[in-house]
């Protein structure tokens, strides 16, 4: 009898029924064996971060919210995924960065069931956003999210720091409650270098539709992965060619070519009041509707609107900026024409614009200095202008900023950094670069 009451005793304690509560360090796992709707047995559970997949091993790597404990379990075709509304997934439709619900067996590793959380929110092609790196927030849109230092970010398959991400970066961010887990770098950036730049310095560079700044010495632009306008132009001569930037990689643009004489183009908004007004518009003779966003050459162009309840408006209008807002209230109030000025970019670096934005050659007001001391014999862009070589100086800028770090040999790096208006010098110091591959 003693020795049956041992044997009874000895599976008691054996069996699958239980689990290792200590095995993950942690994780959130089940006393006793529960079972899946599909009745499919499991011993833990966890809210968490996919942070690797592995199709050739069939292993799924997770960062658990709660514990951030990193672990591997293994899927087979038994494995059930689901979205969050619970149609069923296959692997390749399970993004990196996702936030998912657990099921598995502790021991054997096993995933039984992965869900995409209900508690967790996402926004998808974010392009407007910040980060106060001070106060750990992240603002998209008109909301603001926490984050801390346990952030997953990735980018083409690699981890990256938050202050790596560019702020010409396309984003999928997701969280749950008020704060940000996951970010996903959906479009990246790359790196547009002007040579031969002799006879251009000084006139205006363009990328796209959000970029436009000032020619400088041996200038790097980051810019945002895709096909893209790039446009030069000084004194009336210059021209445009489509350039593709590739993430993470630098493209040389030769400004020699850029001689042709060449016509610049702005957008401009016409808003028109009162909402009788009912009026038409000339420009140039040329009858157009203001009700469209119209793009016009730079210059100065005769403006006529008439009107049967108004007296006719007539104006010269000058365009030399990409976006123009212009006003006109035809009841004979104050007329109000409005050109973007640089002092309206806050986020985005010195030659990223935003919506009505033209040319931004440096926010805030300027205190002291900034000092980059590594990585050492870098060379250092700031807002895309070269400053010289790691470790150096120059004078501090308030705002949002872009830094370039380039070395022959090693991967290019960018940082994005925010000086506050303090009169405190500031000192920056980044990691090692890494070596090309190559």
């Amino acid at each position: 009898m003693i020795s049956f009451m041992c044997i009874f005793l000895s599976g008691c304690t054996s069996g699958a029924g239980t689990s290792n509560g200590s095995e993950m360090g942690g994780i959130n796992s089940a006393t006793t064996e529960l079972v899946t709707d599909a009745n499919v047995r499991y011993n833990a559970t966890d809210l968490a971060i996919v942070t690797n997949i592995d199709t050739k091993k069939s292993e799924i790597t997770f960062k658990g919210i709660d514990s951030n404990i990193v672990y591997t379990l293994t899927y087979t075709g038994g494995t059930r995924i689901r979205s969050k509304n619970g149609v069923e997934l296959l692997i390749s439709q399970v993004m990196v960065g996702e936030i998912v619900d657990v099921y598995y067996v502790q021991g054997s590793q096993k995933l039984i069931e992965m869900q995409e959380s209900s508690k967790a929110w996402e926004n998808t092609s974010v392009v407007k956003w910040n980060v106060d790196y001070n106060l750990k927030k992240i603002t998209i849109g008109s909301s603001t999210y926490k984050y801390d230092d346990d952030i997953f970010i990735t980018s083409a398959g690699h981890g990256i720091a938050i202050n790596e991400i560019s702020g010409v970066d396309e984003l999928i961010v997701k969280g749950v409650d008020n704060k940000v887990l996951s970010v996903v770098v959906e479009k990246g950036h790359g790196f547009v270098r002007l040579v031969d730049d002799t006879n251009m310095i000084g006139g205006m560079i363009e990328i796209g539709t959000n970029i436009m700044t000032v020619i400088t010495d041996d200038m790097v632009i980051v810019a945002p992965e895709g096909t893209h306008t790039l446009t030069a132009t000084k004194n009336g001569k210059g021209g445009s060619k489509e350039i593709t930037v590739s993430r993470d990689e630098e493209i040389i643009v030769s400004l020699s070519e850029f001689q042709a004489e060449a016509t610049r183009y702005g957008i401009v908004n016409f808003t028109v009041l009162p909402d009788d007004a009912e009026a038409l518009m000339y420009i140039d003779g040329v009858k157009r509707d203001y009700s469209d966003i119209l793009e016009l050459s730079y210059g100065s162009h005769t403006l006529i609107l008439t009107s049967n309840n108004y007296d006719t408006y007539q104006k010269t209008i000058t365009v030399a900026s990409s976006y123009t807002n212009i006003k006109i209230d035809m009841s004979g109030a104050s007329t109000e024409e409005t050109t973007d000025s640089s002092e309206e970019t806050t986020t985005k670096g010195a030659y990223s614009t935003e919506e009505e934005t033209t040319v931004s050659t440096g926010t805030g007001t300027y205190n002291n200095t900034i000092y980059i001391v590594a990585p050492a014999n870098a060379n250092v862009y700031f807002d895309g202008i070269y400053k010289g070589t790691a470790p150096l100086s120059f004078t501090k800028s308030s705002g949002t900023h872009t830094i370039v770090l380039m070395k022959t040999g090693y991967e290019t790096k960018v940082y994005t950094v925010y000086l506050d208006e303090g009169n405190e010098d500031v000192i920056l110091s980044y990691p090692s670069m890494t070596e090309n591959d190559e």
